[in-house]
């Protein structure tokens, strides 16, 4: 890449493996295991700093997307794949992805993230969240959330289930 210290622009490209890594939560050493890549590019110039694209992946999951971070504008566009669902919650066997998107306005993010996971389940959620974080935060949207087939999750439930549910949430 290219790297500019005086005007603190900056083009990197980053490249590697990674073997066996551990954080000591097992949920997530299950998906870190074994041989890994990461790739990241991250560009810094007058409108911000970059990171186009980034990819984490393993033998079991994979979390890639774009940002740009910048002063009250920062966009997000990530997306996360568990390849078998049994590795962090067994019994529920089949894969679990999610995709998010973030945008930044001033103090406030509109989100919108939508993901799919084993028994026919699928979930969306829309909306913005506002304030600083501190002293004010407030949130407003839609969840709509929907198992196609409980039954998927009895052995997590320790019971047996049967049909289905749906959820539709609104508010503030």
């Amino acid at each position: 890449g290219s790297l500019e210290p005086l005007t603190g622009r900056s083009d990197l490209r980053f490249d590697g493996t990674t073997g066996d890594l551990g954080t000591g939560i097992a949920q997530a050493d299950a998906l870190l295991r074994g041989t890994g890549t990461v790739a990241l590019r991250v560009i810094r110039d007058e409108s911000g700093t970059r990171l186009d694209p980034f990819d984490v992946a393993t033998q079991a999951a994979r979390l890639q997307g774009t940002a740009t971070l910048a002063t009250g504008a920062t966009v997000a566009d990530v997306t996360a794949l568990v390849k078998n669902t049994a590795l962090v919650l067994p019994g529920l066997s089949g894969p679990t992805d999610l995709t998010i998107s973030a945008r930044q306005r001033g103090t406030g993010w509109q989100i919108a993230a939508a993901g799919s996971a084993p028994g026919a389940s699928q979930v969306s959620v829309e909306g913005t969240v506002d304030g600083d974080g501190r002293n004010s935060l407030v949130a407003d949207g839609r969840l709509s959330a929907r198992i196609g087939a409980l039954s998927a999750f009895s052995r997590l439930a320790g019971r047996p289930l049967s049909g289905t549910a749906d959820l539709t949430a609104s508010g503030q």
